[in-house]
């Protein structure tokens, strides 16, 4: 027997032996003790509390002891009637709640159970698409580089077999005993050698450039410029270009001067690679527009083409590097894949961002924002034009432009 049922027990004991208090008020008292006893405890013990105050009852009433009613006998048997069917009542009633109880206990501790079940299946579904999804990306990945190695195979391939016919052709001309006949075939073959070496350079260039950027060996180095006559001339540096394949180049700015620091060979890189791209993708006689914009603060560069454009559901891999529009055996135009995200790479370290418009069939614009930046020490003013062999850049930047002449 628990201390709480022990000194329950001995409280009805003491109610019912002290003398001075009258018999009808210890017959509530018992009341009240069997309806404890059955809520708190069980029917059992409201049916041990009733025997208990009907024993005690008896007792008091045949030794006499503060009886305060008449008609005893009859009063002790419908008073011991009313005892037990209370405790029944209230005992039959606790246990079924009880019962109750424990069957909704029963029943969260098992949806518990089942929810603890659904978590970790759950959790063991998240686990899965996170590692497919991981494993996608890697498959992604090597899918990519293998393209990117199939592209490079192709891009060595093509200028290298080119350049080795024009070799061969210049060992006929060379036996030729009619040498003058043989001079103008022999300065076209050498204009293709070129080109291709010039392809095959700005290859190099690109993977050497990525290889450092990866290793955060690639540097920039900032000269305080006039940043609007630096795209100015690299955007009529290009211009004669164009006109070989009857596209006109149109440059226009907000200001006339904006000093700010950057480095000039590498906007000229830039703009060369998006100029060369809008250049590629431009039908003959179309229009290229390069706008400059004041933000204040840095400047907005716009190079827009009104070419074929690039098809919506390749718009969100455009910066992605070895990436290409066209697969290698279908595309209509050279590349490797690099020139975007090495552009991307170049703009970013800059402390600026590059972001695109397109349409299928009727163009693309890129728009480069640079902030501005001062130096971080006094240089004079820089000149594209001034550098060495801006000429020879453009070359290697339109090389992959077959149709266009390189000086």
């Amino acid at each position: 027997m628990r201390k709480g049922h022990f000194s329950f027990y001995l409280l009805m004991v003491i109610l019912n032996v002290l003398p001075f208090i009258p018999l009808s008020i210890k017959g509530i008292c018992g009341l009240i003790c069997i309806i404890i006893a059955c809520i708190k405890m069980s029917l059992k013990d409201g049916l041990i509390t009733a025997t208990i105050w009907v024993l005690f009852g008896f007792a008091n009433f045949i030794l006499k002891i503060n009886v305060d009613y008449k008609a005893g006998v009859s009063a002790m048997f419908l008073g011991t009637i009313l005892y037990y069917l209370t405790a029944f009542y209230f005992g039959t009633f606790t246990e079924a709640l009880k019962n109750k109880n424990k069957q909704l206990t029963q029943e969260i501790e098992r949806r518990k159970e089942v929810e603890r079940q659904l978590n970790e299946k759950l959790d063991l579904i998240q686990s899965y698409m996170t590692n497919k999804q991981t494993i996608d990306e890697i498959l992604e990945h090597e899918k990519m580089q293998t393209e990117f190695f199939s592209n490079i195979s192709h891009e060595l391939r093509t200028p290298l077999n080119v350049i080795l016919g024009s070799v061969q052709l210049i060992e006929l001309y060379m036996n030729d005993e009619d040498w003058a006949k043989s001079k103008g075939k022999m300065v076209r073959n050498v204009g293709t050698m070129k080109q291709n070496c010039y392809r095959l350079l700005k290859l190099v260039n690109n993977l050497i450039d990525i290889t450092k950027i990866d290793a955060k060996a690639f540097e920039i180095h900032l000269e305080s410029c006039n940043i609007i006559s630096t795209i100015e001339e690299i955007t009529l540096s290009v211009s004669d270009y164009a006109a070989q394949k009857g596209i006109h180049i149109v440059f226009d700015t907000e200001i006339e001067e904006k000093m700010m620091a950057c480095d000039d060979e590498k906007i000229e890189r830039i703009l060369l690679n998006l100029l060369s791209n809008a250049i590629k993708f431009t039908p003959n006689g179309g229009d290229i527009f390069v706008n400059v914009y004041d933000l204040g603060e840095g400047i907005s560069i716009k190079v827009e083409d009104h070419g074929i454009g690039i098809p919506a559901d390749k718009q969100s891999q455009i910066f992605k590097r070895f990436f290409q529009v066209d697969e290698m055996f279908t595309r209509q135009n050279e590349g490797s894949g690099i020139g975007l995200s090495l552009v991307k790479s170049l703009v970013e370290m800059h402390g600026g961002t590059i972001s695109f418009e397109s349409k299928e069939g009727i163009g693309t614009s890129f728009v480069i924002s640079l902030p501005l930046k001062e130096a971080p020490q006094k240089q004079q003013q820089c000149s594209i034009l001034a550098k060495q062999a801006p000429i020879e850049r453009i070359n290697v930047e339109f090389s992959d432009i077959y149709g266009m002449r390189c000086s």
